[in-house]
């Protein structure tokens, strides 16, 4: 299959890259180990990791309970989803038992925290090369300048923002040692 082939078979696919499960199970090893939140949203980690909204919307409130009450409680988090009218729009409590569940240790939150994140930069990219290819088919548009913007966007994924570079580290580092 030639690199044509391929470009259209991925932007055919529609399904940008995502780890769903990553994301349960971080958000289960938040439920419990709030000090987890400490470690990874104030260094490196965003909302917008999280592909599924559901998903954003507990980490956002987790953010706001944690802020508010300086720890997280389950059930003060379902009071929490239930007066801001949230507990349907997450999947109602079955969702947050599931979460929970997902990750009934705690550990390796930094591990699926990098899995998130690699699938955000991976998005981050998708939507760079979108930007790249539209730029492309403007004849009024110098091909310099897409070419110009996209080098831009690319370095500040690689080398600016935070949220990625930092989650490369890690990631390399995990991947080492699971190799050994």
């Amino acid at each position: 299959m030639n690199n044509n082939e391929r470009i259209n078979r991925l932007l055919q696919n529609g399904l940008p890259p995502s780890s769903i499960e990553s994301e349960k199970c971080l958000l289960g090893s938040i439920m419990i180990n709030p000090k987890v939140l400490d470690d990874i949203y104030w260094n490196y980690f965003s909302a917008d990791a999280f592909f599924k909204m559901a998903h954003k919307t507990i980490f956002v409130l987790m953010l706001e309970a944690k802020e508010k009450n300086g720890t997280l409680k389950l059930r003060d988090f379902h009071k929490l989803l239930e007066e801001k009218k949230l507990l349907e729009a997450i999947g109602g409590s079955d969702a947050l038992i599931d979460i929970v569940e997902s990750n009934p240790s705690g550990a390796e939150a930094e591990v699926y925290a990098s899995f998130v994140m690699d699938a955000y930069a991976r998005r981050k990219a998708i939507q760079i090369a979108g930007d790249i290819l539209l730029g492309a088919q403007q004849k009024d548009i110098d091909i310099s300048t897409t070419l110009d913007e996209a080098n831009e966007k690319i370095e500040e994924l690689l080398y600016d923002d935070s949220d990625f570079s930092v989650f490369v580290d890690i990631f390399q580092k995990k991947k080492k040692e699971a190799n050994k």
